[in-house]
């Protein structure tokens, strides 16, 4: 069975929600690296507030909507999987480069799904909001990627 819009954008705030939640765990386990974490965490919720305002969008054909891949399972496996991740960190078994690593294979993830594909814009605020959430998971892959680097040295 194919999602329709609604369902599928309402699956992925709980996404942006969930890595948010991951990403405040780290700052809170990882305190040499905290205002990267509680950045990071900032701009998820603002993704989840930018999905939010698709899905209201929904209600009034502002954006069309093309069933793919992506799939709200798909979706509900990968916020399990934050969830066990999350719970690592809290428990203290998971140290920081596993969390930069995990957290960058989530970013690169999002991108290499085609996560937005399904979605396109009528107007210029929903074309605008896929937009910035394309390019603001890029900078979260580039910012994560650097951090991990510098971690290794």
């Amino acid at each position: 069975m194919k999602p329709n819009a609604e369902t599928l954008v309402r699956a992925m705030v709980q996404h942006e929600e969930a890595i948010a939640s991951l990403y405040q765990t780290f700052a809170d386990q990882y305190p040499t690296h905290r205002p990267f974490w509680t950045d990071l965490a900032a701009e998820e919720q603002m993704h989840a507030r930018w999905l939010q305002r698709l899905l209201k969008a929904t209600e009034n054909g502002r954006f069309q909507f093309t069933p793919g891949k992506l799939q709200p399972t798909a979706i509900a496996l990968s916020i399990r999987s934050i969830q066990a991740r999350q719970q690592q960190a809290e428990s203290g078994q998971l140290n920081l480069i596993g969390a930069l690593s995990f957290a960058r294979d989530l970013e690169k993830s999002l991108i290499e799904s085609h996560f937005l594909d399904p979605f396109q814009g009528v107007t210029e605020e929903t074309e605008s909001i896929l937009h910035k959430l394309t390019a603001a998971t890029e900078q979260h892959i580039n910012k994560v990627t650097e951090v991990w680097k510098k971690t290794q040295e």
